[in-house]
């Protein structure tokens, strides 16, 4: 389940967590500690949620095919080759109408039976120690942040050694304040430099 949107939850409503997570961010930037008024201004919730986000876009590939997920596809795999036999069953003029309406009905069902075989056939994922998709968001966060309050920061914003206010922004958008996160800033770096955005 996804964090609330920086619009539908007050800051105060927060776990304590997530409010100690939001000042850290704010302090380090020197912003004021307090939200801004309107929700639409929380730029460093917005990317917060926004790294949740990736993260849970990530995970969705990895679903635990336990005992309890096969048993519920079984039955669904079953339940697409049936629809498969009756569309073969149509007669050719109700299927060569719906090919005029663009309708790909068997199409559509053979690329979901193939996932679902794909699916029940498939080795229950193993738990991930950190989330590679979560580092690469946190340090593209801490870049759109250091980019959007450019009067905040001191020194050289875009530097990237362990110790700069990059690195330390996108361990706390990560989540854990003492996280390296110098590869993830690195290649971000890296990426933005190639197409001249850096």
């Amino acid at each position: 389940m996804l964090p609330p949107r920086p619009c539908d939850v007050p800051e105060h409503d927060l776990p304590r967590a997530a409010r100690a997570q939001l000042r850290a961010i704010r302090r380090l930037l020197g912003l004021p500690l307090t939200p801004p008024a309107l929700p639409a201004d929380d730029h460093v919730r917005a990317a917060l949620y926004a790294v949740d986000f990736v993260e849970k876009v990530d995970q969705a590939d990895r679903v635990p095919y336990d005992k309890a997920t096969r048993a519920k596809l079984r039955p669904l795999v079953n339940t697409v080759q049936r629809a498969l036999k009756l569309t073969d069953a149509l007669p050719e003029f109700y299927r060569m109408k719906l090919d005029q309406e663009k309708i790909t009905l068997r199409d559509d069902l053979n690329k979901h039976l193939e996932i679902l075989e794909r699916d029940l056939q498939a080795k229950p994922a193993k738990a991930l120690k950190y989330s590679g998709a979560r580092q690469r968001a946190a340090a593209y966060g801490a870049l759109t942040l250091l980019a959007r309050y450019p009067d905040r920061w001191r020194g050289k914003p875009f530097s990237t050694h362990l110790a700069s206010t990059w690195c330390k922004l996108a361990a706390l958008l990560y989540g854990d304040p003492r996280a390296n996160l110098y590869r993830a800033v690195r290649e971000t770096k890296k990426k933005y430099e190639s197409v001249g955005r850096l």
